[in-house]
């Protein structure tokens, strides 16, 4: 079942049928958890199903806690987070697989309720070998730019952690036209040691006046 029986189980317990009085059975936790391990690993899309779960049903300043044991919520995280436990098994995933968990289940997503944190820090923070690959990518994309952009750009290093393991790094960088008619905007994906998993940039127009 996968992806699908997952969101079968979360569909049971949001819109028409949402209630903070009708308990995560047991049954369909074990259910959620044989969806993920159907096949040899738990893919990226199960992993942010699960978080999605663990968000949406584990409790806020709004909603309850739903799950009918504290055993069958950690069981949950516990898979959601299978054989990613530290950033080093993280990083042996294929980077393809790494980028798309950044967005999905840390960007996007609900890694908050498997421990994953979210810190802004600056460029002089990061790892030597880190830094040197981030100023050989900002070189290049103010290169790409070319000479109508400003020389230096608006700067953004996020690292994502868990139990202060990095994981991930995101670099955002923007470049303002001279002349103030859009910028130039480029975002990497890193791995824990550098490695480029994923990497857009391009224009972008002013915002229309109002």
């Amino acid at each position: 079942m996968s992806v699908s029986g997952i969101r079968a189980i979360i569909r049971q317990h949001t819109g028409e049928h949402a209630s903070d009085k009708v308990r995560i059975t047991h049954q369909e936790v074990l259910a959620m958890i044989r969806s993920a391990k159907d096949h040899s690993a738990v893919t990226v899309g199960e992993r942010a199903e699960l978080l999605a779960a663990l968000v949406m049903f584990g409790g806020n300043e709004i909603h309850p806690d739903i799950f009918s044991s504290p055993e069958d919520k950690a069981a949950i995280a516990a898979t959601a987070i299978s054989g990613i436990e530290t950033g080093a098994k993280f990083e042996a995933l294929p980077p393809r697989e790494q980028a798309r968990f950044i967005w999905e289940c840390l960007i996007v997503g609900g890694g908050s309720a498997v421990g994953f944190a979210q810190n802004d820090i600056r460029f002089q923070a990061l790892p030597a070998t880190v830094g040197d690959i981030v100023e050989r990518l900002l070189k290049a994309e103010r290169e790409k730019a070319g000479p109508r952009y400003d020389d230096k750009p608006w700067l953004r290093i996020r690292a994502f952690a868990r139990s202060g393991d990095v994981y991930a790094y995101v670099v955002s960088a923007s470049w303002d036209r001279k002349d103030q008619k859009g910028s130039w905007d480029a975002e990497e994906y890193l791995g824990r040691s550098g490695e480029l998993l994923k990497s857009t940039s391009g224009f972008v127009p002013p915002d229309p006046p109002d």
